[in-house]
């Protein structure tokens, strides 16, 4: 049990519906006026070396994911779904969808607008890292964390900034590993110009599914096992590509995001004011990226050490084994916990933990 006052009041603010909250205000309802964010943890996260190769991956695969849904039913973030229903939407192996760049300038298509909840089973969320271990029989044992990109931009401090609620996490814990799932509710826009920009660069399979990398990550002696979307596959390279479409350039967190999903390049695009074609696009290499980022890459690095053992070995995630709890950032971009309403979990019921 939570009892500080600030616990309290998080429990207030978060403990009944989060999901009613968190969609009111993804519709832009219910916005509080916040003081401006800090940097809490600087003074200590300087205090650890610098090391530009803090992030080591180990391994990764790629995954395919059916996320059909004709019946418009979605499992809620706050409950996991059944691995048993994961398991014939998975395509172990699958590689992303085959990227070109088009002779350009080409039109962008036109298509039916509509949005579709990114939740399962349209998205397969921490359900993707059970399902995987399940399909291959592998075990969590050496497993520190489960988590997606979401969570280490919060780290970091750039989700964190914008929005208390945005970035709001549910974190649970399987014996000695942490399982960390976004609670954002976001839906996708069919007719968002990302997804018009990768119709045309790398069509996926279906317009219900989607391409994942699964990748086992070292952090300060810490395991990390991260599910990441990826958009396109370079088959001359045989490595995966994010494709963007940014008018005002690229920040630290697009390449943060191709450090966490295994990408070797970033394609960004430059769509016509009318938003109706593709013009010319920009080529940047991980390695450019690297070099262009170096100092808040490195500085990154210095944060997620000292905030990661803050979270993983926190009283309240040490004791949210039978339910989760609530984890939010406050304006110091540091993590503060609460928990979780009565039904809440991220566990599939008919996960195996023998």
């Amino acid at each position: 049990m939570l009892n500080s006052p600030m616990q309290r009041q998080l429990h207030l603010d978060l403990g009944f519906g989060v999901d009613n909250i968190l969609k009111a205000v993804e519709k832009g309802k219910g916005r509080q006026k916040t003081t401006p964010s800090y940097d809490g943890a600087r003074k200590q996260a300087l205090s650890i070396p610098p090391d530009i190769d803090w992030l080591v991956e180990e391994s990764k695969h790629y995954n395919g994911w059916n996320g059909e849904n004709k019946r418009k039913r979605y499992m809620p973030t706050s409950k996991a779904a059944l691995i048993s229903h994961s398991m014939g939407r998975l395509c172990i192996g699958q590689v992303p969808p085959s990227f070109a760049v088009p002779a350009m300038p080409i039109n962008l298509p036109s298509v039916k607008h509509y949005r579709t909840k990114l939740q399962w089973p349209y998205k397969p969320g921490v359900l993707l890292s059970f399902s995987v271990y399940k399909v291959t029989r592998q075990s969590f044992a050496d497993i520190d964390l489960i988590a997606s990109p979401s969570f280490f931009h919060a780290l970091i401090g750039s989700s964190a900034a914008s929005s208390k609620l945005k970035a709001s996490y549910l974190v649970q814990r399987i014996k000695n590993t942490v399982v960390v799932q976004s609670l954002a509710m976001k839906s996708h826009r069919s007719n968002d110009i990302g997804m018009l920009v990768e119709q045309v660069t790398c069509p996926s399979h279906s317009c219900n599914s989607s391409n994942h990398c699964l990748s086992k990550f070292n952090i300060d002696g810490r395991n990390i096992l991260c599910s990441a979307e990826i958009d396109g596959y370079d088959i001359k390279t045989a490595t995966s590509v994010e494709v963007k479409a940014k008018k005002g350039g690229l920040k630290l967190k697009d390449f943060t995001q191709i450090m966490f999903n295994g990408g070797s390049k970033i394609v960004n695009f430059q769509v016509s004011n009318d938003k109706t074609r593709l013009e010319s696009c920009q080529t940047f290499s991980r390695d450019r990226l690297r070099k262009r980022f170096k100092k808040p890459w490195i500085y990154a690095g210095q944060r997620v050490k000292y905030l990661l053992p803050l979270v993983l070995d926190h009283p309240a995630v040490r004791g949210a084994t039978s339910s989760p709890v609530i984890m939010t950032f406050d304006n110091a971009k540091l993590p503060k916990f609460a928990d979780a309403p009565p039904g809440y979990s991220l566990i599939p019921p008919d996960y195996d933990q023998e």
